[in-house]
């Protein structure tokens, strides 16, 4: 089962994606900061470099993916950008 994981370096997508690893499942995880997300989550999960609030970076993302588990999120609501809360949590 190929899947895809937004938000894998927070608290629930970092969860679901370790769950998933541990069910045999291959894990591909959409991340800002690939270097970061190295630290977090298991080895075999592949990290594909984007953002949800880029959509050009989704189809890499997205290629030979059956399921996806979007956990990407904005919990503020007030941000220096009013758009972004609606641009992530869309």
């Amino acid at each position: 089962m190929n899947v895809l994981v937004t938000g894998a370096t927070g608290l629930i997508g970092n969860a679901i994606a370790h769950r998933l690893v541990k069910q045999g499942a291959s894990v591909r995880a959409l991340v800002r900061d690939p270097a970061r997300a190295a630290k977090l989550l298991p080895s075999s999960v592949q990290l594909v470099p984007g953002d949800v609030t880029s959509p050009g970076t989704l189809p890499a993302a997205l290629h030979d993916v059956e399921f996806v588990f979007h956990a990407a999120g904005m919990p503020e609501q007030w941000h220096r950008d009013d758009s972004i809360f609606d641009r992530v949590n869309r």
